[in-house]
Formats: structure tokens, sequence, C-alpha cells
């Protein structure tokens, strides 16, 4: 009996995650330098502005060998500060944000993924390679969370996604 129960549970746990996935979609936007425009720079750092999607606008920030993003809606800044919620150590961006949003609602995305390579220890070439993913709702833009390297990182991100209306900001 106790078995039956569990795989009840199990069922309806995948028919759930199953109806809820196919209900959302990607797009995809460029933060490569070349796609972005360079708004400003000196020794320390730069700022660009890169493709905007829906009504949001995106800015990628460097400071001191650390990259990261900052959100712009309706004229508010939504400062993500990898550099505070991912890892202080020094990190580049990968080259494309990944948007989540109901399918049928494109122009109003629930959350983003962004791949952040952060460096380990004191060799260089030690990379860790997070993606981070951000809720964006009607009150909050913020990082929720981080996903380490493993596998089916990218699935385990875009889940995140999907329930980080409900998560609290890093």
């Amino acid at each position: 009996m106790k078995s039956i129960g569990i795989y009840i549970l199990a069922s309806l746990f995948f028919i759930i995650t199953s109806v809820n996935a196919a209900s959302f979609d990607s797009a995809y936007t460029s933060i490569q330098a070349k796609h972005c425009q360079l708004l400003e720079s000196d020794r320390m750092g730069s700022a660009q502005s890169c493709a905007s999607f829906g009504k949001i606008r995106v800015r990628v920030i460097e400071g001191d060998l650390r990259q990261s993003i900052t959100l712009i809606r309706k004229g508010k800044q939504y400062p993500l500060d990898f550099w505070r919620t991912v890892s202080p150590s020094f990190s580049t961006l990968g080259s494309l944000i990944e948007w989540r949003y109901q399918k049928g609602s494109r122009n109003t995305p629930k959350g983003m993924i962004t791949r952040l390579n952060v460096s380990v220890g004191e060799d260089a070439k030690a990379i860790k390679s997070y993606l981070v993913v951000s809720k964006i709702t009607a009150k909050d833009i913020c990082v929720v969370g981080k996903i380490s390297p493993r596998a089916k990182q990218n699935q385990i991100a875009r889940k995140m996604v999907e329930i980080s209306s409900h998560m609290k900001c890093l």
C-alpha cells in the first residue's frame, strides 16, 4: 500500500513538472562586446548597453576584472551584483542571456539565466562555470540562485526560473 502511494506521488510530480515545463519557452540575446554599445570606459572598468528583451534593458558592467549585469525596467536599475551574489573572484560573463517566459507572453520574461565563469584559486586557467538564475517579477529583479557545474545544469537552471517568483533574493 505504501509503495502505491509513493508511485502515485511520483507520477503526479512527473505530470506536474512536465506540464509546467511545457508552458515555458526560451529566447536568447547576446551580451558579447561586439554586439553591445560602449557607454563608458576608464582604467577600472566599463559599462555597455546590450540588446533589450521586452521592456527590460541590459547593461553589462565590468570593474576590477569582474563582470556583472544591471537590468533596467521603467527607468529603475536592478544591479545583479554577481561579485556579491555569486563570487567575489575574477569573473567573465558567457556570451548569451537565456530569457525564460511563459508561452504566449514572450515580452514578459519570468527570469533569466546567465553563465558566469569564475576564477578559482591562484591558477588563472582554473575556472568554475556557474549558471546564474535571476527572477523577474512585477516588484523584483534579483539573483535567486547559482548552479554549479554538474549534469543537467541547464535543465536545473530552467526549472529554478519557473519557480523563482517564490524564491528570496540572494
